[in-house]
């Protein structure tokens, strides 16, 4: 069937197979040459556009230039790659090395708390133990007082923060490292110095005390002296005044004398011979007086019987005289 179209071009209708296709009069149909092949509908407008595409067999082949651009362009990707894995390389290896940089600071930021470790305790035990002791002695029981004031400034000295390794990089370790020789560093000096404050209040003490003993000393050598005086040729044993009397003279040879321990020594024997010899007077006082007093009963009998003689003589006298 033929017919005309909107535009004025005709077309008609055709069976092809089993279907009903409606074609212009530029349609060209094509049939295969095998048997059963399907047609088909070549438009010529098609057919004239691929006879304007250039044949494969007419492409320009790669010239010399292509080929060395591409080495070149080879030979560029893989020295890239060659760099790339060079940096990654170096980068890798400065992260190793940074990493045991790190580690080695770890290990130094330790070590040098455990050397930091043992001088907070000692300080410490330094602080609580001596010195404890040491502040509690009163300035008015030292030669000079200045010392327990010296004391008491050192025991009042604030300690350092402490220090830790808590950290992860090169320059906090660097950081806590020199945190830590600070530390020990004032460790060193206030142990030294607070050890030298106890040792200077101690020794005060001591000279204060010595002083005292020797004040007590020239008391009891007074007394000795005294007493060895008043019982000189009024003691019942001789023996004891001429042992106190060479004591005596032994004490004062001993002036100088720092162990508080002798000075003690020396103050029990005097006072125990000065004792001997206020007992060996208080029992020849003793006698003196019996004998004074046995004396005296002597004569007052004495003169009783005198007194009692001369009665009975005049009694008799008288007697006499009656007789006459």
């Amino acid at each position: 069937m033929i017919g005309i179209g909107a535009s004025g071009k005709q077309y008609r209708s055709e069976t092809w197979g089993d279907e009903e296709v409606t074609v212009d009069d530029k349609t060209i149909m094509y049939a295969g040459n095998e048997a059963g092949s399907q047609t088909e509908l070549i438009n010529p407008n098609e057919i004239a556009a691929m006879g304007r595409r250039p044949p494969t067999s007419h492409r320009r082949q790669p010239d010399d230039d292509d080929r060395g651009f591409y080495r070149r362009l080879a030979v560029t990707c893989v020295s890239i790659l060659a760099v790339l894995a060079v940096l990654i390389a170096v980068i890798f290896g400065i992260g190793r090395h940074r990493q045991s940089i790190i580690a080695a600071k770890r290990t130094e930021c330790e070590r040098s708390l455990v050397g930091l470790d043992d001088k907070v305790v000692a300080y410490q035990d330094l602080v609580g133990g001596d010195g404890e002791l040491a502040s509690k002695i009163a300035d008015v029981d030292v030669k000079d007082m200045t010392v327990v004031k010296q004391l008491d400034i050192e025991m009042a000295s604030e300690s350092p923060a402490t220090v830790n390794c808590d950290v992860s990089s090169v320059e906090e370790f660097e950081n806590r490292i020199a945190q830590a020789k600070a530390s020990s560093q004032w460790y060193d000096e206030h142990t030294a110095s607070l050890r030298s404050a106890i040792q200077a209040v101690n020794e005060s003490r001591h000279a204060k005390q010595a002083e005292d003993a020797h004040a007590s000393l020239e008391e009891v050598l007074r007394n000795a002296d005294n007493i060895l005086t008043s019982a000189q040729g009024h003691v019942t044993d001789e023996a004891v005044w001429d042992d106190l009397s060479k004591l005596i003279g032994e004490a004062r040879n001993r002036s100088g004398e720092t162990d508080m321990g002798r000075i003690g020594t020396l103050m029990d024997d005097l006072n125990a011979r000065l004792d001997a010899v206020e007992r060996s007077n208080r029992e020849n006082l003793r006698q003196e007086e019996q004998a004074r007093a046995e004396a005296e009963r002597k004569a007052q009998e004495a003169e009783q019987k005198r007194k009692e003689a001369e009665a009975k003589a005049k009694a008799e006298e008288e007697k006499n005289k009656d007789k006459h």
